[in-house]
């Protein structure tokens, strides 16, 4: 793992404690006697027990941009967007004044994850131009991926905002911290058509 960035570290300001980390096993045994509670656990965890196995805990698949300017989303394999930034290509083109939105298709494997989010910045000309961050939420292993989508974001119209941006993504969770869980680069353009 690398060194995470300072400005791509995580800031929890709401003074939240994550839950102490729990195997399954042991969410499932832990108040036994709350019929609801077993209920709700019976249907969240049902998917865990028939989940592949891996020695990674959360696999990032899929790199995925939907915008209602498309006739479908777009998806992208993490392998096929860093040999595109490794080439310095674009991954894709966005018309300006169109949003569009950000997300990820992943994996857990074996426990739940918990407290899994994203750190993002944008950069322009090397110049930091937005940071965001997100709490993905909590995960239990499951067959099918799971998928989640970042806030919309609004893309400026004007020629000056044309060009490519740069987005470095770092993920990573209550119990491991930023970056343990990988990193995503890409980059975009806007453009004046799609």
């Amino acid at each position: 793992m690398s060194k995470v960035e300072e400005d791509l570290k995580y800031e929890d300001d709401s003074g939240y404690k994550g839950a102490k980390k729990m195997s399954i096993d042991d969410a499932m045994k832990a108040d036994e006697n709350d019929e609801s509670l077993k209920k709700w656990k019976d249907a969240l965890l049902a998917q865990a027990a028939s989940a592949p196995k891996s020695d990674q805990h959360v696999v990032f698949d899929k790199l995925l941009i939907k915008s209602a300017g498309l006739p479908k989303r777009l998806e992208f394999t993490f392998e096929e967007v860093k040999k595109a930034q490794s080439e310095k290509k674009s991954l894709f083109t966005i018309k300006g004044g169109e949003s569009f939105a950000i997300g990820y298709q992943y994996r857990v494997f074996n426990d739940i994850v918990m407290g899994l989010r994203v750190v993002m910045r944008v950069q322009k000309m090397g110049i930091a131009i937005a940071k965001g961050q997100t709490m993905m939420g909590c995960y239990a292993p499951q067959a099918a991926p799971h998928e989640y989508f970042l806030e919309e974001i609004d893309t400026p119209s004007s020629v000056i905002s044309r060009g490519n941006y740069h987005t470095k993504a770092v993920f990573g969770d209550d119990d491991a911290g930023d970056g343990a869980l990988g990193e995503l680069e890409f980059t975009f353009r806007i453009e004046k058509d799609w």
